[in-house]
């Protein structure tokens, strides 16, 4: 049903049974392969489809250019959270034109729906209806136009339906039995960030990065929202280009949003991360003590460093230093970023990026 309301003639209840719907036929190759042999009245008229236009947005293009599945209206329809699904991809798609009808930009502002339809000029959303003469008529006239109902519609279309699948999941205890509206656990990897809009939510913690699987986030994402009851973690796997900002919030999760105000609300418990210069992002503290890996290596040196660059700490006696050290002297500090040099008795080298939330 999401599949279907992704095209515009479907939500105006525009008819294209002898009329040929160009977007449709250019965008269903596998059940009608161009429509070559219909006996459409405006058979002429009809733009192939191909599997290159078809197949051009899949799951991780989406991801990386466009964003995390899309969460539900918080401020409508909270009795159905489905109702956001269905009613921002119909409004969507009602942007552009069919056969008969113009694009409408009309919509209650819940959702994605705004920041959507802002997003491109392109597109056709005048049509040139002329009745009883469809041969003068329609819309979508060359694969621009076509390709720029497709860059809108398409990549929102696979972001809902997944939103729709998570939340049923969640409704029918599938994926977290023990109710809550978020996973209890969440890892962020194997990806690469660069849409303006991503947030993920756990009601106990989320664990950021992978060596094997690692996260590269860049300077052209969005803030990167990250929210969970009592932990979040970054682990080695997580790389942030300079200019990347991550929003870190322990709290309850929502399980919902909406572009209105249209800049994510900062909360008193929200530690805003500015990633700059480019580094890796190792650990993180959150009054949880790091395990240490290396007893028999034992630190002896350690340099801390702000978010400006600016030593704020450096021990100078040689003694040894251990991980509850280091806990005990984070928790002293204020909010912020820290960068923590680290040397062994062995001559180990070790960089530690630790958000003080």
């Amino acid at each position: 049903m999401l599949g279907d309301m992704s095209i515009p003639a479907h939500v105006k209840c525009d008819e294209h049974g002898l009329w040929h719907d160009p977007y449709e036929d250019a965008m269903n190759y596998v059940e009608w392969e161009g429509n070559k042999e219909s006996p459409c009245i405006d058979m002429d008229k009809n733009i192939p489809a191909s599997p290159q236009r078809v197949e051009f947005w899949d799951h991780e293009k989406v991801f990386s250019e466009k964003g995390s599945i899309v969460l539900p209206s918080c401020t409508m329809f909270t009795e159905n959270p489905y109702w956001t699904y269905f009613y921002s991809m119909a409004q969507i798609s009602d942007h552009f034109a069919s056969n008969r009808f113009n694009g409408d930009d009309e919509y209650l502002p819940i959702g994605e729906i705004a920041s959507i339809i802002n997003s491109s000029e392109n597109g056709p959303t005048i049509t040139h209806f002329i009745n009883g003469l469809p041969e003068l008529s329609g819309y979508a006239r060359d694969e621009s136009q076509l390709n720029a109902i497709r860059d809108m519609t398409f990549p929102y279309v696979i972001r809902a339906t997944a939103g729709l699948l998570y939340n049923i999941a969640l409704e029918c205890a599938l994926i977290n039995p023990k109710g809550s509206r978020c996973p209890t656990m969440l890892a962020v990897n194997n990806g690469i960030l660069n849409a303006p809009r991503y947030r993920f939510e756990a009601s106990d913690s989320i664990i950021v990065g992978d060596k094997v699987r690692p996260l590269f986030i860049s300077s052209s994402a969005g803030p990167i929202q990250l929210r969970a009851g009592n932990t979040i973690r970054f682990v080695p796997g997580m790389h942030a280009r300079s200019k990347s900002t991550v929003h870190a919030t322990i709290e309850e999760c929502t399980n919902c949003y909406d572009d209105p105000p249209g800049q994510f609300i900062k909360q008193k418990n929200e530690h805003v991360i500015e990633l700059s210069p480019e580094f890796d992002v190792l650990f993180s503290w959150n009054n949880q003590s790091i395990s240490n890996c290396c007893m028999s290596d034992p630190i002896i040196s350690l340099t801390c460093m702000n978010e400006k660059e600016q030593t704020v700490y450096a021990s100078s006696t040689g003694d040894v230093i251990s991980e509850q050290d280091i806990n005990e002297w984070i928790h002293t500090q204020q909010s912020g970023l820290y960068k923590i040099h680290l040397e062994s008795k062995r001559g180990r080298k070790e960089i530690r990026v630790i958000a003080r939330l």
